[in-house]
C-alpha cells in the first residue's frame, strides 16, 4: 500500500523538471528471516524523493541532473537503510 505523486513541470520549452514523492508500507509474512525473528511479521515503510532536470540542448541531445533519496524503516533489525544518489549525464539519440 502506498501513495505516489509524480509532478512534471515544463519550465521553458527546453527545460523540464520531473519529480517523484512516494510513501509505501509493506508487510512481509513468511520471509526467510521469520525463523530468526520468532515469526514476527516484518513491516517496512519506504519514503522516496526524486527530482531531475532535463535540458533539451538539441533535438537529439538531452542533458540531465538528478537527485534521489530513499529511506526505509522497519520493525526488524538490519532492514533499515538510507540511500542517496546523484546522477548527471547526457542522452544522445542516433
Amino acid at each position: 500500500q502506498g501513495l505516489s505523486i509524480k509532478p512534471k513541470w515544463r519550465i521553458t520549452p527546453k527545460l523540464r523538471f520531473d519529480g517523484v514523492l512516494s510513501y509505501q508500507e509493506g508487510d512481509f509474512e513468511g520471509a526467510a528471516s521469520d525463523a530468526i525473528n520468532f515469526n514476527t511479521i516484518r513491516r517496512d515503510e519506504v519514503t522516496t524523493f526524486r527530482g531531475r532536470l532535463n535540458y533539451q540542448f538539441r533535438r537529439k541531445i538531452v542533458f540531465f541532473a538528478g537527485f534521489k533519496n530513499e529511506t526505509r524503516t522497519s520493525n526488524q533489525a538490519n532492514a533499515e537503510f538510507d540511500f542517496y544518489s546523484i546522477d548527471v549525464g547526457a542522452r544522445i539519440r542516433l
